[in-house]
């Protein structure tokens, strides 16, 4: 029969794997087997694998020699236990041979080369190579997670290119896989710098299994309060100080912790004293437009609820003036703000001297209007205050 791929082991002197097929002949039974000694003598691994797939290739894992990587003619595999066991890993893969695959060393992602419908990767593998049948037992687990580095991907919606030629680009932040064992658990994930305060917090709705979420590697967001579609409800803060963090997994009663390293953008150069100089001054100017945006939203819906109850209020014409002028004001200020956010997320380093003129402005404002908003509660009648 054709033998079509022979993978020596990393792991074990002597230990050598075979993947063949003979459908070339009608015979479409599955073919894999191992030897652990030089040759001499062969087993089967194929296990529970489904039939009639017709085995094309077979890797083992570089971090654990006991989970194996297959594709054959119809999809690609995964074995936790040397090949007794197979699950398929479908997912949203279409039915395809993998005519070749391969653990990357660096990344830890598994690339799948297949046969007319592209290059497949499925991105941080560390789930699938530390599951045990323990885990799956258990109420909850939280993997290790791979170092994420904080990539300043470039806006293209000028024009498209080659870009339709592309696959996507993996998940913007560090990938955070843990194990449910119940269906519609919610599990609150909460993200520590090295000095135990807390950078972000997510809530996500888990299914039984294996679940993902992605942290952006940014400060907690803020404007909209955490909610189950993760970490990307509301406005983004700025990107954390590069750093080891600690992620806290709560599920149940299980409590779970695991490190991250998160590194900078390898293409930027920079003194690290400058870069934390900057994310302070970003968390300054985040800061205010957190609370430029509750004031005015405040504003605003005092002065939707003066209009629909203007009749039964009786309020002066000065009154309804002072609100209309405080909501376009504030509303100016969140504007602004945002602006010059968006201006020195551009560009690490200190501020220019005009960026520095407008945090002072804008900062005395924001206490002028949140003075003249308190006084302005003061002085309307009491029924509008509940």
């Amino acid at each position: 029969m054709w033998v079509n791929q022979v993978h020596m082991s990393k792991s074990a002197d002597g230990r050598m794997y075979v993947a063949a097929n003979n459908y070339r002949n009608d015979d479409y039974e599955n073919y894999l087997w191992v030897t652990e000694d030089q040759g001499l003598s062969w087993r089967s691994i194929v296990g529970d694998l489904p039939a009639e797939q017709v085995v094309r290739v077979v890797r083992e894992d570089l971090r654990n020699p006991d989970v194996l990587w297959l594709g054959t003619e119809m999809r690609a595999f995964w074995s936790w236990n040397g090949g007794r066991n197979w699950l398929p890993l479908d997912g949203n893969m279409p039915t395809v041979a993998v005519n070749d695959l391969v653990v990357h060393p660096r990344d830890n992602d598994l690339v799948l080369a297949t046969h007319g419908r592209g290059i497949w990767i499925l991105d941080q593998l560390n789930a699938l190579q530390e599951m045990t049948p323990e885990i799956a037992m258990s109420n909850g687990h939280l993997f290790s997670i791979e170092p994420a580095e904080q990539i300043r991907y470039r806006a293209e919606k000028a024009h498209t290119g080659n870009m339709v030629y592309e696959g996507e680009n993996p998940p913007a932040g560090a990938i955070i896989d843990f194990w449910s064992a119940g269906e519609g658990a919610i599990a609150q994930i909460v993200v520590l710098s090295e000095e135990g305060v807390e950078v972000a917090s997510m809530e996500v709705e888990a299914g039984r299994g294996l679940n993902r979420a992605v942290w952006d590697l940014r400060h907690a967001r803020q404007g909209v309060a955490s909610g189950t579609s993760g970490f990307s409800r509301g406005s983004a803060g700025p990107f954390v100080i590069p750093g080891e963090y600690t992620v806290r997994l709560s599920i149940g009663r299980v409590v779970a912790e695991e490190r991250v390293q998160v590194d900078e953008d390898p293409r930027l150069s920079f003194e690290p004293e400058v870069r934390v100089e900057w994310t302070e001054t970003l968390l300054d100017v985040w800061g205010m437009v957190g609370q430029a945006q509750q004031l005015s939203q405040d504003v605003a819906s005092m002065a939707d609820r003066l209009n629909t109850e203007t009749g039964s209020l009786d309020l002066s014409d000065a009154l309804e003036n002072r609100a209309h002028d405080l909501e376009r004001t504030t509303g100016e200020l969140v504007s602004r703000l945002n602006r010059l956010y968006g201006s020195i997320q551009g560009w690490i380093g200190p501020l220019a001297a005009d960026q520095e003129a407008q945090r002072s402005f804008l900062s005395q404002k924001l206490a002028e209007l949140s003075e003249e908003w308190e006084k302005f509660q003061g002085d309307l009648p009491e029924i509008t205050r509940h």
